[in-house]
């Protein structure tokens, strides 16, 4: 056998179509002879028309050549085109990913028959527990909120929290703004039908899934009466019971957060919600009358945050300090890209070069005014919120706008206003109420 990664064909091509950017042209070519479409990048001086016959250089299934000019896919011009390193690093890091969640499940299964033997041993009470099957399969009028036809006592029923559903719902529409900012840069570059597939089918799950939240909206949350205790939810548009005996609950934990978890007699977790007020948890767990186990804070309640130290301006609240530490992060993840993607300009052709280093100025200037800005926060400099507020929303349309006028490319800027957008967000929300708990 011969070795053929290093062949080369010479071959003519006719353009099909073409799009301009600021200082380059993108081609879609199709060999006359051997048939075959490519997409080839060029810079604009040297681009060619549509319905123009080209002579192509097709390397290892790119355009490397066209009219004797390099491409963009040319690794002898751009030598930092090959992936290979970068795959391997992405490949170790998934493995150790996915070793570590193989050992964490280990440890959760050992853990999980442990607590199971502990609890039998207290409760003296051997086997699984089992949920209650209710009679009404939605929130129909006369049956209490188990959804078992009898007449209880009392009955205790405490509704989601409007604040965490309002934050959840913050949550997800920039996960859905940044998840259809990705998709369509993968229609825009790979593929319109595989990820515009994609894109129906996760509104289409979206969509089904907010009509779910609008019914809890009305009857969604925790209940309680003399014989059951459960959760009234919805899944993907239904609505969905989890309905125990009240003898199988064994303790209630409340977690920093706060969330609360129902641990059967089993050992087994009957089911939990963060979505209830810490107020409306303690009225709970009083009327089942079970053990309760609180979680002590941390001394550090927010990784995000810095410690809390006495500034100028005395001790900074919470909120100031968890928007120092996210404009901190964020400016300098954006300046070590600058820098640590310096040595990669070295291989580019002179314009694509001159992009690329226009493009890490602006994630420089963009990481240092962040990382300033969130500096002068920490330190309690005076009126450093006020200059977090303006600077921090005035960095966060520089950069989509600078990559725009680099580039040419709204698909690009897209994805830079959604995360510089989304990081401002949450650093406004965080310091127009510096003083809400």
């Amino acid at each position: 056998m011969h070795d053929t990664t290093s062949c080369r064909l010479q071959a003519q091509a006719r353009v099909t179509s073409t799009k301009d950017y600021t200082s380059s042209t993108t081609l879609h070519v199709t060999l006359t002879e051997y048939g075959g479409d490519y997409i080839a990048s060029i810079n604009k001086p040297a681009a060619p028309k549509t319905g123009d016959l080209v002579n192509v250089e097709v390397w290892r299934g790119n355009v490397t050549r066209l009219n004797e000019e390099a491409t963009g896919d040319n690794p002898e011009v751009s030598p930092n085109l090959n992936l290979n390193g970068i795959v391997a690093v992405i490949g170790i890091f998934v493995a150790i990913c996915f070793g570590v969640a193989v050992a964490g499940e280990v440890q959760l299964r050992s853990a999980r028959r442990a607590l199971l033997a502990a609890a039998n041993e207290e409760s003296g009470m051997a086997g699984p527990v089992h949920a209650a099957h209710p009679d009404a399969t939605s929130t129909a009028a006369g049956v209490p909120p188990c959804g078992i036809a009898h007449h209880p006592k009392e009955v205790f029923f405490a509704h989601w929290d409007p604040n965490v559903e309002r934050t959840g719902a913050i949550i997800l529409f920039v996960i859905t703004v940044i998840a259809l900012a990705v998709l369509g840069a993968l229609m825009y570059y790979v593929s319109v039908p595989i990820f515009g597939g994609i894109a129906v089918l996760g509104l289409a799950w979206l969509g089904l899934n907010l009509f779910g939240e609008w019914r809890e909206r009305r009857a969604g949350g925790v209940f309680a009466d003399d014989l059951h205790v459960g959760k009234l939810t919805t899944s993907n548009g239904r609505w969905v019971r989890k309905v125990y005996d009240r003898t199988s609950v064994l303790e209630c934990n409340i977690a920093v957060g706060p969330t609360l978890t129902l641990v059967g007699v089993d050992g087994s977790t009957l089911f939990w919600t963060g979505a209830i007020t810490a107020a409306d948890m303690d009225r709970f767990v009083a009327f089942i009358g079970c053990k309760v186990n609180r979680e002590a804070p941390p001394a550090q309640p927010d990784p995000i945050a810095a410690a809390p130290i006495r500034t100028p301006l005395g001790v900074l609240p919470l909120r100031v300090r968890r928007a120092a530490g996210l404009m901190q992060a964020a400016g300098g993840l954006m300046v070590g890209l600058s820098l640590i993607n310096i040595l990669r300009m070295a291989g580019l052709s002179g314009q694509l070069r001159i992009q690329g280093l226009e493009l890490l100025a602006s994630f420089a200037i963009y990481g240092a005014v962040m990382v300033a800005l969130g500096l002068a926060l920490a330190r309690g400099v005076a009126h450093s919120r006020e200059a977090a507020l303006v600077g921090g929303g005035v960095a966060a349309i520089f950069l989509p706008v600078a990559s725009f006028v680099i580039y040419a490319n709204p698909v690009v800027s897209a994805l830079f206003a959604a995360l510089t957008v989304t990081a401002y967000g949450l650093v406004f929300n965080w310091l127009r109420q510096p003083e809400k708990s």
